[in-house]
């Protein structure tokens, strides 16, 4: 397991990079196109392909918790609410899906992404569990209920996988074909799957597994077979106040403006890239290939620059390093971080805390121009 965590985290790394070049010169070639035109059709097929190749890559690097988070409060009961429409798009018209939700449910700090990944990934498995169930007299439908549970210090001793605490519980119950022992067994192993040929990776399951374990979470599988399977998520809750419709919009942002940005980054496509989509939303560009290079610019016009984006993975200086360099000698520089992946503790720490800004690659200029300008008119 921690093998393949490695290699998915080198192969996110490279690949999410020419992800970003993929998608962001796709973009900006429909900038210069009109939408009736044939070409950007086929333009919008490559940017779909593209999100899909990158859906794989966050698969992967969630099982393996590597996954970049920016956890949010959250109200759980809210997100299953808000995936009604299109869960119920997934399951087909054949199955019914019955929600029982706990009033006043706590809150939970969490990447609202990830809290999709696991019901998405729970209700598409519960799905197609009763569609190969044998039984036709069974009925064919999947219960979501939301609840809360407090696990004490005796019962965490002898469950060593659970630390002690107060939980809220996300449950997918099915009525599907369920498992036996030893598909039991292996069931949140990456790539395992009893799909036929083409219709599964293999990585549902090993992508919520790895979710919640990164979100140091616990989760209870019993099915039987023939009779159907519950899952239970145990999700540790916090006491403080979610985000509200107000905050939201307080948080709406115009993007572009005229100010200087330095780009640092070692890949040059990306940071062509990069560098178009600031100059179209109206920024002026420098540019470094690494954090030596970039030290030298801010040397020589550290009053004429804004804001710094930089890559973390860099040779001879990384963003990491930089950050640390410029947080001495220019302090009240704003910084923000760019990623496809990486374990640095800067990621690891600074993204959980959120003192660390980040941008996550594959961008694409809405998200570029977006995050630049709540950086920048954010108060420090």
């Amino acid at each position: 397991m921690e093998a393949i965590g490695h290699l998915a985290g080198g192969v996110a790394h490279d690949f999410n990079n020419i992800l970003t070049v993929i998608n962001g010169h796709a973009e900006l070639a429909q900038l210069m196109m009109s939408k009736n035109s044939k070409a950007y059709k086929h333009i919008e097929d490559v940017i779909k392909s593209a999100e899909k190749a990158s859906s794989l890559i966050r698969q992967l690097l969630a099982f393996s918790r590597q996954q970049i988070i920016e956890p949010k409060i959250i109200d759980v009961n809210k997100v299953i609410t808000s995936l009604d429409k299109m869960l119920h798009r997934i399951i087909g018209e054949d199955l019914q899906m019955i929600s029982n939700l706990m009033d006043n449910l706590p809150p939970i700090k969490a990447d609202p992404g990830q809290i999709e990944q696991v019901l998405m990934n729970l209700i598409i498995n519960a799905r197609d569990a009763i569609l190969e169930n044998q039984n036709q007299k069974t009925d064919k439908h999947i219960i979501i209920e939301t609840s809360k549970t407090h696990i004490s210090d005796s019962y965490a001793s002898e469950n060593p996988d659970i630390n002690a605490g107060d939980y809220v519980i996300i449950s997918i119950k099915d009525t599907g074909k369920g498992m036996s022992r030893s598909t039991l067994d292996r069931i949140f192993d990456p790539f395992f799957t009893t799909k036929e040929q083409g219709k599964g990776t293999g990585l549902g399951l090993a992508t919520v597994f790895g979710i919640v374990k990164q979100n140091e979470g616990h989760i209870l599988v019993d099915s039987k077979l023939g009779k159907g399977t519950t899952i239970k998520v145990y999700w540790p809750y916090t006491e403080w106040e979610t985000e509200t419709d107000e905050d939201r919009k307080r948080t709406d942002i115009k993007v572009g403006g005229n100010e200087t940005i330095l780009v640092v980054e070692d890949e040059v496509n990306v940071l062509e890239f990069a560098k178009e989509a600031l100059q179209n939303s109206g920024y002026k560009v420098l540019e470094a290939k690494d954090g030596i290079e970039a030290l030298k610019v801010l040397k020589n016009k550290s009053k004429e620059i804004d804001l710094i984006i930089s890559d973390v993975v860099m040779p001879d200086m990384g963003g990491q390093e930089l950050s640390e360099e410029v947080n001495k000698q220019y302090p009240d520089m704003k910084i923000i971080m760019m990623s496809g992946y990486t374990d640095s503790q800067i990621i690891r720490t600074g993204a959980e805390s959120q003192s660390v800004n980040f941008i996550y690659k594959p961008f694409s200029i809405k998200t570029i121009s977006k995050k630049v300008r709540e950086i920048l008119d954010r108060q420090t």
